[in-house]
Parts: structure tokens; C-alpha cells; sequence
């Protein structure tokens, strides 16, 4: 499986698995509480609304969206809210569906998923074929923001849009770049977007290896490239650490063994405040960094490669450990105080794709369960309660 087959149509059905704390031998740590899966509904099209001109603002003009109630398509993106309340789900549906834990707002109409209900969907504009479709979706710190990109169906598909978390109203919108514009942009689907702590920064990722960062405090947010680079690959993306660092994949060289050439990549530690390196992190990667992932207190590091290696490092120690080496990270995150890491692996060779968690501390695996295709997003919530994860089960 490819990088860009990673962006192709898979089954849509998203996995909600609660977890619970479980005391051995005085030590808590996460674990399985339930194998039965908690799938969230599905749904059909049931409006229409007619596009906007392409002269008109895209903060406030009308535009083509779909209004259903469940995923009809792959599913590409998940985040939880700080308060581990809401999970935000999107993907090639052209969609953001927002969904709550339980409460007197939960709609009615929608079928209960282990305590889990439809609140509300928030919509961007689409458009014919894969124009419309979402890749990522990040929540702002305070909850109140929830940023979209993908295939942009407005300008061009570099747009990135800024929605009110909670009714929808597009607020402000990242213009992507066209030829005729020479302003800061993407000019093509944006992948990646991940939040700094402090909600001030963000940096996008789009497929052909252009990173920016922007300042989200202005409106529109105003950005500076801090990476153009088409030779990294299209599974994954920069992710900030902190406050004031990005994770950011580098081409190292090309190594040869023979007539064969390897690619090699490294991580830079990039400083946003001083906009220069703090230094790249002391791993070698082979032929494509496939996820990467930091912490939120911004002490650690995840990073897996195409030669199935599975990394995490402490930054202020410079060490680095090998968790595993047998299968292909595809989606990589977190809990909040960063002693647990979801790891969702890549169906190859016959072998099937599975959803893990691991203890950071111990470096030992809590749990791994296989699934049907090839996990392209995890998320864990900030209590440490729920793992939401893709992988088309049936």
C-alpha cells in the first residue's frame, strides 16, 4: 500500500473503545474494558443548497454542502475535545461530524453508540468529484475552533477554513496559493494540521511536502513557509511539540547498498520563536517517515518509518527507544500526560492491521486487537477514557 492509496476510498465505520484504570501491583494503567466495538452510525443525503459565485467572501457566502446524519465515506480525521466530552470526525464524505457523550443535547433521532450521540455537523464548501473531501480536522485549544482542510472547493484546494466549533459559522479562511497569487499558501490538498498548546500557532502540511506555520491570532491568519520539500512522503505531517517547537521531517541523503538507492530522513527540531533549529533529533529514517506524533507536555516524541520502526524519544534526554519493529505505524497520538501511545498500523504482506496501545513508561504493549484495514487515524481522549479509531470493521 502506497502513501497515496492511503487516500483512496475505504469503509467508513468508526471504532469508539472505552478504557478504564486497573491497579497492578500499584501501578494504574490503561486498559481494554470491552472488545465489542461502538460503531457510529452511518446516514444519507437529505438536503442540498446551491454553490456561492466565486466572487463572494467565503466567511459568509452560501455554498454547496451535505447535510447527513453518520459517515458515508472513509473516514480520515479524529479529534477530542480538551474536555474529552465531543470527538470530531471527518473525511472523503465532505463532512465534520460532531458527536457527544451522552447529555440532554444529544439528538434524539440518532442511534446511541455506547453513550455516544450526533450532536451537530459542521459543513464547508464541496464540490464534483474528491473537491470537498477532508484529510484533517484540528481542535483549538479552547475548544471553540475547529479548523478543516483537505481537497478545498472554493479557490483552491489548499484552503484551509476556521469554523465555530459548536454552530458551524465559517469564521476566518487560510487562502491557498494559485499561480497568479503569489502569497503564502498551499496549492495543493492539505494533509496535516496540528495546533501549539497555547492555540497562538498552527502549522498545515499538504502532500507535495510544503509546511506552513501559521499565526492564528490574526484574522485571516498570516503564514510563513518553513518547509517545501516534495521528496517527503504523503502519509504524514509536521506536528508541533509544545508551545514553541515543530517536529519537522527532513531529507537527510540518499544511501546506497548496490544498485539500490535508499531514501533517509531525519527530525528537526524547529524553534518557532527564533524561526531557526534547535537541532534534529539522533534517529535515521528509512525510505519514509510513515506517522509521527508529540505529547503534549512536550517532553516526547513518536516516529515510525517505512522499515517498520517504531520510536519513541525523550527530547530533553536525547533518548531514543524502539518499541517495535514489525509492522508499519499509520496513525500515531498521545494521551495527555504522554505515559500512553495508540498506534494504528498499515495492512501489508497478508498480514492484518491492528490498533494498539502502549505504556511509555514501561515500553511494554497494553493491548493490540486486529482490524479488517489499515488505521489511518487514532485519537485518544485527554481523560484517558475512550480510543477512537478508523479501520472498516463490519
Amino acid at each position: 500500500m502506497t502513501m497515496r492509496d492511503a487516500f483512496l476510498p475505504q469503509h467508513a465505520n468508526l471504532a469508539l473503545r472505552p478504557l478504564r484504570s486497573v491497579a497492578v501491583a500499584g501501578v494504574f494503567f490503561v486498559a481494554l474494558c470491552h472488545l465489542a466495538v461502538a460503531q457510529l452510525p452511518k446516514g444519507i443525503v437529505v438536503e442540498r443548497v446551491d454553490a456561492a459565485p466565486d466572487n463572494e467572501d467565503a466567511s459568509s457566502a452560501p455554498y454547496l454542502s451535505l447535510n447527513i446524519d453518520g459517515h458515508t465515506a472513509a473516514i480520515k480525521a479524529l479529534a477530542f475535545s480538551r474536555d474529552s466530552q465531543t470527538l470530531y470526525s471527518a473525511g472523503q464524505d465532505k463532512v465534520v461530524h460532531v458527536w457527544k457523550f451522552g447529555g440532554p443535547r444529544a439528538k434524539a433521532f440518532v442511534v446511541e453508540a455506547k453513550g455516544w450521540h450526533k450532536s451537530h455537523s459542521i459543513r464547508w464548501e464541496i464540490a464534483r468529484s474528491i473537491r470537498g473531501s477532508i484529510y484533517n480536522v484540528a481542535i483549538n485549544p479552547r475548544g471553540d475552533r475547529v479548523a478543516i482542510a483537505g481537497v478545498g472547493a472554493r479557490g483552491t484546494a489548499g484552503d484551509i477554513v476556521f469554523a465555530d466549533a459548536e454552530d458551524g459559522t465559517i469564521e476566518a479562511v487560510a487562502r491557498g496559493a494559485t499561480s497568479a497569487d503569489a502569497h503564502v499558501g498551499h496549492s495543493d490538498s492539505v494533509i496535516g494540521l496540528s495546533y501549539s498548546t497555547d492555540g497562538r500557532w498552527m502549522v498545515s502540511t499538504d502532500m507535495w511536502g510544503k509546511s506552513i506555520l501559521w499565526n492564528v491570532a490574526l484574522s485571516p491568519p498570516r503564514g510563513r513557509v518553513i518547509q517545501d520539500d516534495d521528496r517527503l512522503g504523503r502519509g504524514t505531517w509536521e506536528v508541533f511539540s509544545g508551545r514553541s517547537h515543530i517536529l519537522v521531517r527532513r531529507f537527510k541523503e540518499l544511501k546506497k547498498s548496490g544498485s539500490r538507492s535508499m531514501a533517509t530522513f531525519g527530525i528537526d527540531y524547529h524553534n518557532v520563536d527564533t524561526g531557526r533549529s534547535d537541532g534534529w533529533m539522533p534517529i535515521t529514517l528509512y525510505s519514509d517517515v510513515t506517522a509521527l506524533a508529540a505529547s503534549g507536555d512536550g517532553k516526547q516524541m513518536a516516529v515510525c518509518d517505512a522499515a517498520r520502526r517504531l520510536y519513541v524519544y525523550k527530547i530533553g534526554d536525547r533518548q531514543a527507544t524502539t518499541l517495535s519493529d514489525d509492522a508499519v505505524a499509520r496513525s500515531l497520538c498521545f494521551s495527555a500526560d504522554g505515559r500512553y501511545l495508540a498506534v494504528g498500523t498499515m495492512a501489508e504482506g497478508g498480514k492484518a492491521p491492528q490498533i494498539q496501545l502502549w505504556n511509555t513508561l514501561t515500553k511494554k504493549r497494553i493491548f493490540a486487537r486486529a482490524l479488517q484495514r489499515s488505521v489511518i487515524s487514532v485519537a485518544l481522549s485527554p481523560d484517558g477514557r475512550w480510543l477512537a479509531c478508523n479501520g472498516g470493521e463490519s
